[in-house]
Formats: structure tokens, C-alpha cells, sequence
């Protein structure tokens, strides 16, 4: 899903039943995800850098 240099690091993760993932996802310059969705919603949130989000069909 990643084009580029991406290190991604699991800070913390639930126990089944629960889907609560929390990682740490960090981009090297040029570096993109691919469009994708998440079936129960993604919370970001960009503490270094800039970071670019766009809705479906924006």
C-alpha cells in the first residue's frame, strides 16, 4: 500500500474482540499510501511534517 521510504511501527493494539490500533507511520520525502478506506473510520493525527488527506471523490 506504501510507494517509497515508510517505517511503521505498532505503538499499541487491542485484544479481540476490539479493532483499536494505534501505529506510528512515518514518510520519507516523496513517500505516498495508496487510496484506501477503512471500514470503521481513521483518526490521523500528523505530529511532524505536513501532512496531506483527501476525502473520496475530492
Amino acid at each position: 500500500m506504501f510507494t517509497g521510504d515508510v517505517w511503521f511501527d505498532v505503538i499499541a493494539r487491542g485484544e479481540e474482540p476490539s479493532q483499536l490500533r494505534v501505529n506510528m507511520v512515518r514518510f520519507g520525502p516523496g513517500a505516498h499510501t495508496a487510496w484506501h478506506t477503512h471500514a470503521n473510520g481513521q483518526t490521523l493525527h500528523v505530529t511532524e511534517g505536513l501532512g496531506l488527506v483527501q476525502s473520496r471523490g475530492g
